[in-house]
């Protein structure tokens, strides 16, 4: 932060509060890493038994124990105070009480001068209407019998091209490591976008090692950032639009140029800051149409983050992807990580609106996609001699008997009226 401070002005939030953002987030670090190591440590530093060993009065039964807990209602000592510092039963009572609770029950169910379990229960008041009494049944598992279970589908390297919205989502494990959608949907009758909210269960997964989101007709940055920043262990993410943008504006199109063979790099590693976009990952209209690589959607997404759970100090991707894109160094500049960030790839129509690297990113490696020369290439003729090069073949059952030199059409004639 201190190598770019207008940089850092320009954002959303402003300097001061990620500068105090990035404190906080080091001091939060330290505190779990002691923790860890105090876990590590404790047997060594607490004995296993903290007080005599029970004598006879402790031989009463579990039952006995549940009973008489049951009737004398709760105590102190059965409540646990929680980290948060609310009271909450301990597991053994409220596992007694609810196992006492379910013999009541199915004692008073099963009593002959009840109804049948399926019959309707009239409470006290007969002006309320009759309800079901609670039965007990198994929950239906939407995992069961699923193909997407396997840990083969969709993934990144085996992406999904037949994504449901919530229907896919039931199915996927939120414990994957590595998960590859394409959004891509043929127009057949049903709207080809899906609608963001469609997209909001990907937040859900936590231990995401690789993404790829491919064949995208519109933005979901808003949502793909804030999962990027919640996956602390993200090292790939792949994120491929289906169709390129589209500049309007003629001062930014004569400056910005593909990044294809020819393309090369800015090297002089410093550059204001600079914004073309709307917030949501799109291009502004004044300029284009298309994708754009947010450094305000970015940010806007790991303050959401911060809300939903434990974020990443800085995008932990080492090897990003982009098919589709305008591209300028400030995303790059703020929310990756300069000690993890190796690679960084635009496959296709993607277009540089100021691309730089910082001085923490000289390693970085940048690959692009290269055109292939699909123009004719020009052969020069090959005389041919009919009487030399062509073979006259006959065959017999398919295969050849007898073979003699072309010699011109009227050797093939004579040679015809012979066998006649």
């Amino acid at each position: 932060m201190d190598d770019y401070p207008a940089h850092w002005r320009d954002t959303l939030m402003g300097w001061d509060f990620w500068k105090s953002t990035a404190a906080y987030e080091e001091e939060l670090n330290q505190k779990q890493e002691q923790e860890q190591e105090q876990a590590k440590n404790l047997h060594t530093r607490f004995p296993f038994n903290l007080g005599p060993e029970p004598g006879p009065r402790s031989a009463v039964s579990a039952d006995e124990t549940t009973k008489k807990k049951h009737r004398r209602g709760l105590s102190v000592s059965d409540l646990t105070l929680t980290r948060k510092g609310s009271l909450r039963r301990s597991a053994s009572v409220a596992n007694a009480v609810s196992s006492s609770r379910l013999r009541d029950f199915n004692r008073l169910r099963n009593s002959p001068s009840k109804k049948s379990a399926n019959s309707l229960v009239w409470s006290e008041d007969a002006k309320h209407p009759p309800v079901k009494p609670f039965t007990l049944s198994k929950p239906k598992s939407v995992f069961h019998g699923s193909a997407l279970e396997s840990n083969d589908i969709a993934t990144a390297a085996n992406p999904l091209s037949n994504f449901k919205g919530v229907e896919t989502w039931e199915r996927l494990s939120k414990n994957k490591e590595s998960l590859g959608l394409d959004l891509f949907r043929p127009v057949k009758g049903d709207d080809p976008l899906f609608d963001t909210v469609e997209l909001q269960p990907l937040c859900l997964f936590r231990r995401l090692r690789s993404l790829k989101l491919t064949g995208m007709l519109q933005s979901y940055q808003t949502i793909i950032w804030v999962t990027a920043w919640l996956n602390m262990d993200l090292e790939e993410l792949e994120l491929g639009m289906a169709m390129e943008p589209e500049i309007v504006s003629l001062s930014h199109a004569g400056r910005w140029t593909l990044i294809r063979d020819g393309w090369k790099i800015d090297d002089g590693l410093s550059g204001a800051p600079v914004y073309y976009g709307q917030g949501n990952g799109t291009l502004h209209p004044d300029i284009g149409h298309g994708e754009y690589l947010d450094k305000q959607c970015i940010e806007a997404a790991k303050v959401r983050a911060l809300a939903m759970g434990r974020a990443a100090k800085c995008l932990p991707i080492k090897t990003l992807t982009l098919t589709g894109f305008v591209v300028d160094a400030d995303p790059f500049l703020h929310w990756f990580d300069p000690k993890r960030l190796r690679k960084i790839c635009f496959k296709g129509n993607c277009v540089d609106s100021g691309f730089w690297l910082s001085r923490g990113m000289r390693k970085v490696v940048v690959r692009y996609a290269k055109t292939i020369d699909l123009d004719p290439i020009p052969v020069g003729i090959v005389p041919l001699e009919l009487e030399k090069d062509l073979k006259v073949v006959d065959l017999r059952g398919g295969k050849k008997v007898h073979e003699v030199a072309f010699g011109g059409m009227n050797k093939v004639l004579d040679g015809s009226r012979k066998k006649t």
